[in-house]
């Protein structure tokens, strides 16, 4: 799966965070370099399964909208407030969620 994110095409790699075992996405370009991490980890959060938070402020301004173009997400399903921005909340698109990549 690829993604266009700061004029550069990336692809997506869907991980887990360690401690509580929730999807991580990260981008990586042409040379397997990490070049974003996509999501944040909430763990004081309760989150359904299929549904990741997004980092779109600071360096990542404007993943929201990679992601949902890529078709990587479907939209947000809501919003948690984390210091002086909204982290939202998106559900993945059932192509993420039927591709062999992504691990449950």
């Amino acid at each position: 799966m690829k993604v266009e994110f700061n004029n550069e095409e990336l692809e997506v790699v869907f991980e887990k965070y360690a401690d509580n075992d929730r999807t991580a996405i990260q981008l990586v370009n042409e040379d397997g370099m990490l070049y974003a991490t996509a999501t944040v980890n909430l763990p004081d959060i309760e989150l359904e399964e299929d549904v990741v938070a997004i980092k779109n402020y600071s360096e990542n301004k404007g993943m929201l909208k990679a992601l949902m173009e890529a078709e990587i997400i479907d939209g947000i399903v809501g919003q948690v407030p984390q210091g002086y921005v909204l982290i939202p909340l998106c559900r993945l698109s059932e192509k993420v969620l039927e591709d062999d990549n992504y691990e449950k």
